[in-house]
């Protein structure tokens, strides 16, 4: 469910557990730099988007199922780390009232496959991710276990058990004190550049100007140029097969297949212009 006002605001002061992910290079929406422009200030507030909109709804699902197996729940709770001085903080799914531990809601693959890797249900084999984050909550909940229920394909809910991994834990607080102290409080800017859609956030001032290096330029400029040239070489070759297929529905070679008209998948091309879906499916060895 949506985080409180409250929690946008405290978020502004410590390191959540997707910022602890994002420190060690786990999280795909976001680095070490893009925490450090959140933390210090120097980003507008993100918009809500339909995917976010969709999570909060399937959380809800995921949380509902959950509790028949853990227990009464406590939905969007707030802990943090500071009574270990520490700028840590969760804002965490649900915790369970009986135990205090808290739950992490997941969803994978439930409308395409997904790179990550999830093992038997009812260990702690997770992606290193949902590790990550669950030693977070474990570390400002206090607590031995967080709970994860994912759900994937086919609807289908699976729940894992995290234990807390004292080795890591230490290893979070270290870093996370460390990294805090240089970057937030000490203001140095870490290595690497943020990701697009955070870089565009950040907060401007009418009418400053700055000297940019050109040669960032330079490369800005060869790489849209790059990009227009391999966008048009796509655009003909697939119009190329798209001419090749006619009115057909399947294109066979020595190769392998390529059809039209499937609904999206990873790794598939797609020409919304045509209105068709190109998939191409290569031979096994020996076939």
């Amino acid at each position: 469910m949506p985080i409180t006002a409250y929690q946008l605001q405290q978020r502004k002061h410590h390191l959540g557990s997707s910022d602890v992910a994002a420190l060690f290079g786990l999280n795909k929406f976001a680095n070490a730099y893009d925490v450090w422009l959140e933390k210090t200030g120097q980003l507008a507030e993100a918009p809500g988007n339909e995917a976010q909109a969709l999570g909060n709804e399937f959380e809800t699902v995921i949380l509902a199922r959950a509790e028949k197996e853990l227990g009464p729940l406590r939905r969007n709770q707030y802990r943090s780390a500071q009574r270990l001085g520490l700028p840590l903080g969760s804002n965490i799914d649900a915790i369970v009232v009986e135990t205090g531990r808290p739950v992490e809601a997941k969803t994978s693959g439930i409308w395409w496959p997904v790179e990550e890797t999830w093992g038997e249900p009812g260990t702690d084999q997770v992606p290193d991710r949902v590790l990550i984050q669950s030693q977070v909550h474990l570390i400002c909940t206090d607590t031995d276990l967080c709970h994860a229920p994912k759900m994937g394909w086919g609807m289908r809910q699976d729940l894992y058990e995290v234990p807390r991994d004292d080795d890591m834990v230490k290893q979070i607080c270290d870093y996370a004190a460390a990294w805090w102290q240089r970057h937030v409080v000490e203001g140095q800017a870490p290595d690497g550049v943020p990701k697009l859609d955070t870089v565009k956030r950040c907060l401007r001032q009418t009418g400053k100007a700055v000297d940019v290096p050109g040669k960032l330029i330079e490369k800005w400029r060869r790489a849209v140029k790059l990009a227009g040239r391999v966008d048009k070489l796509k655009d003909a070759a697939q119009a190329a097969v798209l001419a090749a297929l006619g009115d057909a529905e399947i294109g066979t070679c020595d190769l392998g297949t390529v059809t039209y008209l499937e609904t999206y998948r990873k790794g598939h091309v797609v020409e919304p212009k045509m209105g068709r879906t190109i998939r191409w499916k290569e031979k096994k060895a020996g076939s």
